[in-house]
Order: structure tokens, then C-alpha cells, then sequence
């Protein structure tokens, strides 16, 4: 590329004389690369002025910088050019062509197209030429029977055939929040008979209305002249009970004997509480159920015969022999033992489960029913893990690797045994 250094002079010799073509300002067209511009513009070579050299640029079209007029220019060219352009008529309908060859003529004849706006007819139209109405036309959609969880479950509860069952040793329900804690195990279990012992009540202390859950009949044996102890049943509403009289009944015992009945179910139900340490000889206790058991049998003719409660360290195999009834618990309900059970007179109960109990108490719930539906543990238990034993000596052996460098820990060591050995002697 030619350089501006060779014509510069007659550069400024024809712009002094005033010619504003730029091949008669330089006597011929001249070529020039972008550095040497920047060159030139940076350093003034031939002592004129720095405004002098860029009017001589500008002038030669060479120069161009933007300005501070923000594009009116710009804007003012765009809007001068949408209003030179001819206005479209929008409101041409579409024709209505009957044929292809209609549209060849009109085509063939007429130089004007008209313009198409849409061809989607209007709503009025298509209303117009529909032969129904919106209302007549036939739902696609089916919207199924919404049947509640709870209501099928309902259903399911009422084909049982067999009352479900509810052992537990609740260890006092004069406890506070004892009641409303069973009530929520009555309910969510959907127990019908609930055996309780260990109820700890006192007539005189205790009413029968403080002890009532909702939707359940409570009948109780409170012990006598003697505090603890005690039974109690929790009776759904929706069988009918009533209490049975043993002749030459015993107060010593704790022992009650109800007649149990619905349509689908009769028989006689039983609570017993034998404690650990009981004023009575443990022949005497079972010499008064076998009577219990005999009268239920020749007087009440009853079907089903169901004793449950805790029976402690009474034993199973005489409970056995002399009543006749057969033993359906045999998972542990405080720790390792198996306290709390039930005895029926007849194979009937198919599923039998041990679950935590809303009361606080050290045994746990026993739960029988026929197997009509299911039940689950609904409470959480609190576990605790050890996973490592920590002694003095391993706390010493840390203490000495954190705070002694690794190569001295022998000399400590042996170093802190001749200190020790050496005030075991002096002493």
C-alpha cells in the first residue's frame, strides 16, 4: 500500500488553495492502510495541528465518528419512509369461490387480488352451519364414583364375624392423659372389648364419667381396702353387655365376667389380674375361675368363652387343665416375658399381634382379630445403640498422640513411668 508520506506536501498545498475534490488535493488517488491513519493521527510528522490533520480527513470523506444526536436521523429516515408507503385495504372480505373454474376466471379477468385476511371462518358462522348445539353434544369424559377410604373400610369392619380384642396392662389409669391415650389406641385399632388391668381407680377417688371414652361402656372391679390392681372393660356401643353374677362371688379376686352379644357374635368375655405377690394361695384363684367357668357353661349356655388379662406367674399349664380353654399368646409383652394373655374355649382367632400402646407402661398391647383386615404398629419406639466403649486407658492413649509429637511418645511414656516409680518410693 502507497504511503502519505510522499504526497503530504502537495496534500496541504491543494487544500490551502482551496479544491475540495480529493484526487486534485493529493494530484492523484492515493491508497492507505488503516495503521498508517492511526500513525499519523497519533503523532503530528509535519507540524500542523492535530485539528488541522482531522478537518483534513473529514473533508476527504476519510473520517467518521459518531455524533451526539442518540439516531434522530435514523429514526427521522424510517418514519418518512412508513409514511410514503400506500395504505392496504384490510376490510376486502374473501370472495366466496363456488368452483376452481370460478377462481381461474376471476383470476384470468381481474388484475386486483384480493387480499385474504384469515381463512378460519367466524364463530357466527360456524354456529350457523353446525347441525347442533353445543348443548346437545355428547361428554366424552366419565367422572368415576368417588368412595371415601374410610367408608370402605366400614364396609369391611362390618362383615366380621368376631369381635377384635385389646389386652393390655396399663399400670394406672388415673396417670394423667392415661384415658385419652387408650381411647386413641380403642380407636385407631377399632377395638371392640378391651381388657385393662392394673386400672388403679378407687371409687371414692375416681367416677366412672371421668373414665368414659366416647363410643364406648365401661365396666370396672377396682380393688378393695388395698391400693393398685384393679380391671376394667371398654365395651363398644355397638354390642350389647351386661355384667354376669357369680354366686359366691369373692371380692378378693379380681376377676369380672361379662355376657357379650351382637348380631353376628354371643359368648361371655372375662378379665383377670393376677398380681406378682398375691394375698391369696395361687390354688384358691384357680379353684373360683373352674367354678366361674362350669356356672357360664350349665346357666348362660353361652357360645364363646374368652378370658384375658395378666396373669402374671399363675400357671399356664394348671389354667390349662382345669378350665379347659386353650392359650392363643405366645410372643413376650414385657421384656422377655409372656405376662399378658388370652384363653378361649374354642380355636377362633387367626391373627394375633404385640404392639406398643399409646400409655405409658412397661408391657405391651395384645391385639386379636379373624383376619378380616389389617393391623400395623401405629406407635414409634425409642431404641438406643451403643456402637463403641470408650475407657480411661483409650481417652490416655488419645491424649498422648495428639499432644506428643510421634517420635517421642516412647520417651514420654517411659519418662512418666520412672517419675511414677520413683514417687512410689519416696513415699
Amino acid at each position: 500500500m502507497m504511503s502519505l508520506d510522499k504526497n503530504w506536501n502537495v496534500a496541504t498545498t491543494e487544500r490551502v488553495s482551496g479544491q475540495e475534490d480529493s484526487t486534485a488535493m493529493f494530484g492523484r488517488p492515493i491508497s492507505y492502510s488503516r495503521h498508517t491513519l492511526f500513525r499519523y493521527r497519533r503523532c503530528h510528522a509535519v507540524g500542523m495541528s492535530k485539528s488541522t490533520y482531522i478537518d483534513i480527513l473529514t473533508e476527504c470523506g476519510l473520517l467518521r465518528y459518531r455524533g451526539t444526536r442518540g439516531g434522530q436521523a435514523a429514526r427521522a429516515r424510517r418514519e418518512a419512509r412508513l409514511r410514503s408507503k400506500p395504505e392496504v385495504n384490510r376490510s376486502v372480505e374473501k370472495p366466496a369461490f363456488t368452483s376452481i373454474s370460478d377462481q381461474i376466471g376471476l383470476m384470468a379477468g381481474n388484475n386486483n387480488i384480493p387480499v385474504i385476511i384469515s381463512r378460519r371462518e367466524s364463530y357466527d358462522q360456524r354456529s350457523q352451519q353446525s347441525n347442533f348445539s353445543l348443548a346437545d353434544r355428547i361428554s366424552t369424559l366419565v367422572y368415576p364414583k368417588r368412595v371415601a377410604v374410610s367408608t370402605v373400610y366400614r364396609s369391611m369392619l362390618s362383615q366380621r364375624l368376631l369381635p377384635t380384642l385389646y389386652v393390655f396392662n396399663s399400670a394406672s389409669l388415673a396417670k394423667a392423659n392415661a384415658v385419652n391415650q387408650l381411647a386413641a389406641d380403642l380407636v385407631s385399632y377399632h377395638i371392640d372389648i378391651g381388657f385393662i388391668t392394673e386400672t388403679h381407680l378407687k371409687s371414692s377417688k375416681h367416677t366412672d364419667k371421668s373414665m368414659n371414652i366416647d363410643g364406648y361402656v365401661l365396666f370396672r372391679r377396682d380393688r378393695s381396702k388395698r391400693r393398685g390392681g384393679g380391671v376394667a372393660f371398654y365395651i363398644s356401643s355397638k354390642l350389647a353387655a351386661s355384667e354376669i353374677h357369680i354366686p359366691g362371688d369373692n371380692y378378693m379376686f379380681e376377676v369380672l365376667w361379662l355376657s357379650v352379644q351382637d348380631a353376628d357374635f354371643q359368648g361371655t368375655v372375662g378379665v383377670v389380674y393376677h398380681p406378682p405377690r398375691p394375698t391369696y394361695h395361687t390354688n384358691d384363684l384357680l379353684e373360683y375361675i373352674e367354678t366361674c367357668i362350669d356356672y357360664i357353661n350349665s346357666q348362660l349356655s353361652s357360645g364363646l368363652i374368652i378370658v384375658a388379662g395378666d396373669f402374671n406367674g399363675l400357671p399356664e399349664q394348671q389354667f390349662i387343665d382345669r378350665t379347659g380353654l386353650t392359650s392363643i399368646v405366645d410372643q413376650p409383652t414385657r421384656g422377655r416375658n409372656c405376662l399378658d394373655k388370652i384363653y378361649v374355649s374354642e380355636p377362633s382367632y387367626t391373627d394375633i399381634r404385640v404392639v406398643s400402646s399409646a400409655v405409658k407402661s412397661d408391657h405391651r398391647a395384645v391385639i386379636a382379630w379373624d383376619g378380616s383386615f389389617e393391623i400395623t404398629d401405629l406407635h414409634k419406639t425409642k431404641v438406643q445403640h451403643q456402637y463403641r466403649a470408650r475407657t480411661p486407658d483409650q481417652h490416655a492413649a488419645f491424649c498422648c498422640r495428639s499432644l506428643i509429637p510421634a517420635g517421642k511418645t516412647y520417651c514420654a511414656r517411659r519418662t512418666f513411668r520412672k517419675r511414677l516409680m520413683r514417687f512410689m518410693i519416696e513415699r
